[in-house]
């Protein structure tokens, strides 16, 4: 027979049973949303993701002659090459990592300095990603979204005259951050890209990523 004690101690239990299902249901992180989820690229750990905007050129006269071209988004330079003064202009302006989508012996040639040379000197990361229109493609996006997305501070990305740095910019926006390919062009073109040669590498590229997010699709065996 259960006396009123009896029926007090099965109360107390049954409440420190909900207290406890609750403290873990509180405790239960929420679900973030995934980069692919939110349409925006992932970066490397402890990276937010580098907000996508259309460059504008810059034409102070004590930085745009040191460079063959010069826009700006955001944190992220798009140019065509840079001298060594220029160079060293950005980093005093906290750029820390150089994306050249040339060779260091092309940029020696076109200006006379060892880029090498100057970015350890001035503590730069330097990413060489030779890039030209005959040899564009989506192994070139992919490396460049590597050292893009997981660089810190501000960034340059430098080619000769500028269009092979919008056309790579063009891709990335398609393949990695899912832009159309007509919104692409279009920031492209603002970052550097021209009609010609690398326009039509980028449009071809643009259909090697389209054909590479298709699924696979498999014959099915005919019934006997």
């Amino acid at each position: 027979m259960n006396t009123p004690h009896d029926r007090c101690r099965a109360c107390a239990w049954c409440f420190s049973v909900l207290f406890l299902v609750g403290l873990c249901a509180c405790g239960t992180k929420q679900r973030v949303p995934s980069a692919k989820s939110s349409g925006v690229a992932a970066t490397g750990p402890g990276h937010a993701p580098r907000p996508i905007g259309t460059a504008v050129r810059i034409d102070d006269p004590s930085l745009a002659p040191e460079f063959n071209n010069l826009a700006i988004d955001g944190t992220t330079y798009f140019a065509g090459w840079p001298t060594e003064a220029g160079l060293r202009a950005l980093a005093a302006r906290g750029v820390k990592t150089v994306i050249t989508l040339k060779t260091p012996d092309q940029v020696l040639a076109a200006r006379g300095y060892d880029s090498r040379k100057i970015a350890a000197e001035l503590g730069l990361t330097l990413v060489v990603i030779p890039v030209a229109p005959d040899t564009y493609s989506v192994a070139d996006i992919d490396a460049f979204a590597a050292a893009f997305d997981h660089a810190d501070g501000p960034v340059l990305i430098h080619c000769g005259a500028s269009a092979t740095v919008g056309g790579v910019w063009s891709g990335y926006l398609v393949a990695k951050r899912g832009l159309s390919t007509t919104d692409a062009l279009t920031r492209g073109r603002a970052a550097g890209l021209k009609d010609g040669p690398m326009t039509d590498a980028t449009e071809r590229v643009f259909g090697e990523i389209e054909a590479s997010s298709k699924p696979v699709v498999v014959p099915s065996a005919p019934v006997q």
